[in-house]
């Protein structure tokens, strides 16, 4: 079980990106060299440029595995069916599990990689050192109410997920790997089913060993940020609307955030509401670390700016009236 083999313990975690979301992926690094106190992180390296810069780079705390020693014939007949990115959801439990099983880890957190820490990960682990017999550490999209499409997608989200390396917690990644490598499509064709995420609705009715975290503050996005507002205090601290409970603030996963030409960025889906305190203190904060990284680890030669080929339209002048959109040369000196 986790118990006291996790706290205060070396954290294992591990991710995967491809060229375009290098800087994202260095990025995460980064936050957890600032805010984790004894940590590796094991990356895996989807295409052969990526992986040559992150092995010239030699730094610490970061084992770096190739797509040659990931793959295997079942991987490979997965890769012939589906998108690129469908691969690299299929790819996530099938990571954690080559971790496990080929290093010296207890333990296992999968992060995706456009997750950024604001603080120590370590308090997400340490409720589930107050639970007994749970191997496994799963999330909560925790919807704000007028975004709720866990009917969809899932009630749990994957920008973290963790495993002991112990039977009870092997016997669930090895069914999620097998079930990933069978079907993980972006698409709502099957009942039941969406990418490798809806999966784990089951897991908490049929295993005994899945802990589902209470701290919402590890697992901040996009669809949850207009329910959880951000405290003026230091370090940062959000409030839940539902219960008036205060949280630390963990992590950010910034999904859907898009670059365009023309000095144009999309902070996320245009549905989703970023207030200000977001857009300032997080957004801001990540989008300066995005271009300290690529000059710290010179990358402009390495990666596409994140899929910065998209062609913005013309009139940029109208931006103030799309939710979302913004200069990215706004947040270059901390305003928006």
């Amino acid at each position: 079980m986790i118990t006291s083999r996790i706290e205060n313990e070396k954290l294992f975690f591990c991710t995967l990106f491809d060229i375009n979301y290098l800087s994202r992926g260095l990025s995460l690094y980064d936050s957890l060299m600032q805010n984790a106190k004894n940590f590796s992180l094991y990356v895996l390296a989807m295409d052969d440029i990526c992986y040559a810069k992150l092995i010239s780079l030699k730094l610490s705390n970061m084992i770096v595995v190739s797509l040659n020693e990931f793959e295997n014939e079942e991987l490979k007949i997965a890769k012939s069916n589906r998108s690129r990115v469908e691969y690299f959801w299929t790819s996530a439990a099938a990571f954690i599990l080559h971790v496990l099983k080929n290093f010296d880890v207890n333990m296992c957190a999968y992060l995706d990689s456009d997750v950024y820490f604001f603080s120590d990960p370590q308090i997400i682990f340490q409720e589930v050192n107050k639970q007994e017999d749970k191997s496994v550490l799963i999330i909560n999209h925790n919807f704000h109410q007028e975004y709720d499409i866990s009917e969809k997608v899932g009630t749990y989200n994957i920008s973290i997920v963790a495993f002991m390396n112990c039977n009870s917690a092997l016997e669930v990644l090895e069914e999620w790997c097998q079930k990933c490598l069978d079907w993980c499509y972006d698409c709502f064709e099957e009942a039941g089913k969406y990418g490798n995420q809806k999966y784990l609705d089951e897991w908490p009715k049929r295993y005994r060993c899945v802990y589902i975290s209470a701290n919402p503050g590890g697992g901040l996005a996009p669809w949850n940020a207009k329910r959880f507002p951000i405290e003026n205090d230091t370090p940062l601290h959000i409030i839940d609307l539902k219960n008036g409970n205060k949280y630390p603030f963990i992590f950010f996963h910034f999904h859907s955030m898009t670059f365009f030409d023309k000095d144009v960025v999309r902070l996320a889906n245009q549905e989703y509401y970023i207030d200000e305190q977001y857009r300032r203190k997080i957004y801001g904060k990540y989008l300066r670390k995005l271009n300290e990284v690529i000059k710290k680890y010179s990358l402009a030669n390495h990666e596409t700016h994140f899929y910065a080929a998209q062609h913005f339209r013309d009139d940029v002048s109208t931006l103030v009236n799309d939710r979302n959109y913004y200069r990215l040369s706004s947040f270059e000196h901390g305003s928006s």
